[in-house]
């Protein structure tokens, strides 16, 4: 598993820049630049990325548990959620 850079990830306004950065106090993260959307919604999905996958995780073992104790529409409704996480906690560890 990667390590990434610990939360919180915060958005920091530079002087004399457009774009904003996206640090871990004086750590930069990520620059952000213009594309389509707004440059604000993506710096703020990028600074909250670490407390997403910690969420999703702790929600991943949660949804087994449930799956386990409840019915078979439940547990196939499940099964393809923690497919979709395993997927998207894979793409951000590895």
């Amino acid at each position: 598993m990667t390590k990434h850079t610990p939360r919180p990830w915060t958005i920091i306004e530079v002087p004399n820049e457009r774009r904003p950065l996206v640090a871990h106090g004086d750590l930069p993260i990520a620059r952000i630049h213009p594309a389509q959307g707004s440059m604000e919604a993506n710096a703020r999905l990028i600074a909250a990325a670490p407390d997403l996958l910690e969420a999703l995780m702790g929600a991943r073992g949660v949804l087994y548990s449930a799956s386990c104790l409840l019915g078979t529409s439940f547990r196939d409704d499940a099964k393809y959620w923690h497919t979709i996480a395993d997927e998207a906690i894979r793409k951000a560890t590895e």
